[in-house]
């Protein structure tokens, strides 16, 4: 029988409070580098207050804040069908921040910590500790998101959260890799341009198939125009006959002769 592990409610709050001093630029909290699997679950333990909080928030005031999200929806379609439709846009922007907070994030700290580290470490020689360091790292650059996404479901006050946590969150990262790898910050910031480059290079060696794809297929559709017996337009036709059928976005071929639908 394997050993239960008992979990302390007070764990969350105290992981949450660090959290909170690590987006306030808090050195010694900066400094502690964890193992991944640590550091990933100190970054799951952070979100559980924010997220509780976000609930509570929807709880109480979900209502107004949803009419207030849906006011745009009011306003083209309708006074009854933006109202009805209110206390699902706050519910799925709750369900949204969720799923971002608990899948979404922790795959890119995964994806992040690793182009960072085989850049820094591997290329530059630079990131002078193991994985584990540079995973706690990104984590941290993530702690300004969860120190604000309490306030994600707030109007207008949530988008500017989201802004301030995505752009301090990039100056926690290179102040955390910098000293949780002993190197300067301008090689933390000389590895994140290697790494843009790279992430780009491969964006495109993966666009490209989808977009001669799209080409290919974009070639074999009916373009309108003159008549012309090649694509498909009966010779016979006048240009007043043909403009009748240029704006009809299907093969010729398959439309009835002009002169028996008795156009002038």
């Amino acid at each position: 029988m394997g050993k239960r592990v008992a979990v302390e409610p007070m764990i969350f709050i105290s992981d949450f409070i660090k959290a909170i001093r690590i987006s306030l630029y808090d050195e010694d909290s900066i400094s502690q580098g964890l193992a991944s699997k640590k550091a990933l679950g100190f970054y799951y333990r952070s979100t559980v207050v924010p997220i509780i909080v976000s609930a509570a928030i929807l709880l109480l005031f979900g209502s107004s804040i949803a009419q207030y999200s849906s006011s745009g929806i009011s306003g083209l379609l309708g006074n009854q069908i933006g109202a009805s439709s209110a206390p699902f846009s706050a519910a799925y922007e709750l369900a949204f921040d969720m799923l971002t907070m608990l899948v979404l994030i922790p795959v890119m700290i995964l994806f992040e910590a690793v182009f960072y580290h085989v850049i820094g470490h591997g290329l530059m020689r630079r990131f002078n500790e193991g994985f584990g360091r540079t995973t706690s790292a990104v984590v941290y650059g993530f702690m300004p998101i969860v120190a604000l996404s309490w306030s994600f479901e707030i109007p207008l006050v949530g988008t500017l959260a989201k802004l301030i946590g995505i752009f301090w969150g990039f100056v926690i990262l290179v102040a955390a890799l910098a000293k949780l790898h002993g190197t300067s910050v301008e090689s933390v910031v000389m590895s994140m341009v290697i790494m843009s480059f790279v992430a780009g290079f491969i964006i495109v060696i993966m666009a490209v198939p989808v977009l001669l794809s799209l080409s290919s297929g974009l070639a074999h559709i009916p373009i309108s125009g003159l008549p012309s017996t090649e694509s498909g337009y009966p010779s016979s036709l006048s240009s007043t006959e043909a403009a009748a059928y240029s704006w009809i976005p299907i093969p010729y071929s398959a439309l009835p002769n002009v002169n028996s639908l008795g156009l002038p």
